[in-house]
Order: C-alpha cells, then structure tokens, then sequence
C-alpha cells in the first residue's frame, strides 16, 4: 500500500504530533508498505527530501505564523497514494490535503483538545470550527488516540461520531526497558515535553521548591515558555536539558524516581506512557486524557503548591508500581492498516 501521512513537522522538528507521525510511519514501513510524509516545516534549516528508516520525508516550507500556517506546495504533492492519513485539526495541512485530493481515501488524526493554548487562540478555535469540520466531514475514520478525545469530538463534531475509532499511542518498551540508568544518589523528577504555558512546567518547577528531601529536578523539550522558565529555575537543583536523543530519553525515563505532567490539556499522555512502560512512578494533572492511565496520583486543578510537592514526594518514596502492558508502534501500525483497506472515499 502507498500510505501518504500529512503532518504539521517531523523530527528533528519538535512536538508532540510529530514524534507519532516518525514512529508510526516507521513501522508502516516495517511492515512493508511504501510511506512518504509529506511535512509542513516552519523552519527553513531542514532538507527538503530525506530517508527515516525507509520513509521519505518531504517537507514544504509553510508560513511563519503562530496560528493556523499555510504550506500551499504540500497541497500538490497529495495525488497518488492508495491512502492520506492527515494529522493535526489545529492545523491547516491536513485541512488542506483534504480538500485538494477529494478523490483519494482520507483518515483523520485530529489529536483534538477542542481549544487553543492561549485566550486569543481559543477565540480563534471558536472561528475557525466552521472551517475544520471539513476534516472531520471528509474523512472515512476519524483516529482518537483516547476516549477523552473520542468523548470530546463526538461532543463537538456528532456528525461524525460513527466513524471514529480509538488507536491509543504506542511506545518503544524493548528499547525504553533496556536504557542504561545514569549513575547518582539524588532521586530524579523528570519532566518531558514542548514548553509551553499550558504544559505548566511553572507550576512543577514551583512544588518541587517545596520538597523537603533532596532531589534533582530535570527538564526535557524545548519551546516558547523556555526563557520564562529557566528564569524560574534559576539557582534551584534544576537542569533544562533541552532537546536530547531518544537514546538519552530513555535513559532519563529509567532513571527517574517520578515522571511529573501537570498539563492544563492533552490527546493523549505519550510521555506518561513512555514514563510508565520504564516502570516510573508519575504525577499527572487530573484531565480525563490522563485519567485513562488508572494511576493514583492525579493532581487537581486548584491545589497549591505545596499539595503538588506532597504528590511528588509521596510518588517517589512509593512502592514500585506494577507493570502495565501498553502496546507497540507495530501493534498500531497493524491496526491502522485495518482501517485504511476499509476505508472509503467520503464526500
């Protein structure tokens, strides 16, 4: 099958999307399929056409803008495949790559959380909902990597409530289980992810001030809120790592006492997934995406600083949590490809 994945970025580009997108094309192209991705890339640094481990990523340069940027030459790259797996509703590429294939199979990732990330672009969410259910119109499945989401798109889009299907995310567990630890006697807090206001990496960096035994606290990603944040960090047992490879990833998973995600929205949990397939303790914001994980410690909305430090030290003085089956890229691989020789073209 010739698979074409439309994505806002690919690696080395940063994000969540994006990592899913890598992984999941790499295992379509394990299982023997011919998979091109087909990137919008704000950066300018990166080679148009490159090999990932068999696939062909091509990247189009889109606009620099903050909200909803525009790739048009990736919009006529979209003929020819057996199928398009769009990924992305809070952007425009494969909005974009819907409409300009009408002819071809399309299936939906939304990775939805039904608003911006800010007040100004959750005002423009709101607008721009007229426009984006297009996708979901579009599509012949629309994947959910979580009920949370399933729950939230059948409440924002019920026209298409039939066809959504839940694929949670997967993770590398061979490779993430046998990482080395880095030697050290000071328990590790480890944090993941883009930094952004609402990943509220703030308020962790806040309660682990607050700890009362010793620890080291350990950021990985980078992003907007990284400045802000290593100015909060300052002079604190804090080290903001910033982008690492997944080899040093996996490393810091197996080595953390507690892998903490205070997130005020996600999809789905890919870091505590990857937290728990290492066999971390974790402490989560209590959204329903995280809820999913069946884990103890959720941390409400409203608690203070020094509830979240309790949580945190609670987590790392805890027994070792049980071990938890979570599926392979190649396990969702397997299942995509299910739904792609099922799918239809919609109108």
């Amino acid at each position: 099958m010739r698979i074409g994945i439309v994505s806002p970025g690919y690696p080395p580009t940063t994000g969540g999307i994006e990592v899913v997108v890598a992984r999941t094309a790499r295992a379509l192209a394990r299982a023997g399929h011919t998979v091109e991705v087909l990137a919008a890339e704000r950066r300018r640094d990166l080679p148009p056409v490159s090999d990932d481990d068999g696939v062909v990523v091509r990247r189009f340069r889109s606009t620099r803008s903050t909200n909803f940027p525009v790739a048009p030459g990736l919009w006529r790259h979209v003929h020819g495949y057996d199928v398009l797996h769009g990924h992305g509703y809070h952007t425009l590429a494969a909005l974009g790559a819907a409409v300009a294939a009408p002819r071809t199979r399309f299936v939906f990732s939304p990775h939805y959380h039904g608003t911006g990330h800010s007040p100004a672009r959750a005002a423009l969410h709101v607008a721009y909902r007229p426009i984006g259910r297009y996708g979901f119109r579009r599509a012949a499945t629309v994947v959910c990597v979580s009920r949370a989401e399933a729950d939230l798109v059948r409440t924002h889009f019920p026209f298409a409530a039939d066809r959504i299907r839940v694929v949670p995310n997967a993770v590398d567990v061979t490779a993430i289980q046998a990482a080395a630890r880095f030697p050290g006697n000071v328990p590790v807090v480890l944090s993941v992810g883009r930094l952004e206001r609402y990943k509220r990496v703030d308020r962790l960096i806040r309660a682990f001030a607050l700890m009362p035994e010793p620890a080291e606290l350990v950021i990985i990603g980078d992003g907007p809120d990284r400045d802000r944040l290593a100015e909060l960090a300052r002079g604190k047992d804090i080290r903001l790592l910033g982008r690492v490879s997944d080899d040093e990833l996996h490393r810091w998973y197996r080595t953390a006492g507690v892998v903490a995600s205070l997130s005020e929205h996600e999809a789905f949990g890919l870091t505590v997934a990857e937290a728990i397939a290492a066999g971390s303790h974790v402490v989560l914001s209590d959204i329903p995406a995280h809820r999913e994980f069946g884990v103890d410690e959720l941390v409400p909305a409203d608690a203070t600083d020094a509830e979240v430090a309790t949580a945190l030290t609670r987590a790392l003085t805890g027994p070792v949590p049980p071990a938890v089956e979570i599926p392979s890229w190649d396990d969702v691989a397997a299942e995509l490809v299910t739904l792609y020789e099922k799918a239809r073209v919609t109108a």
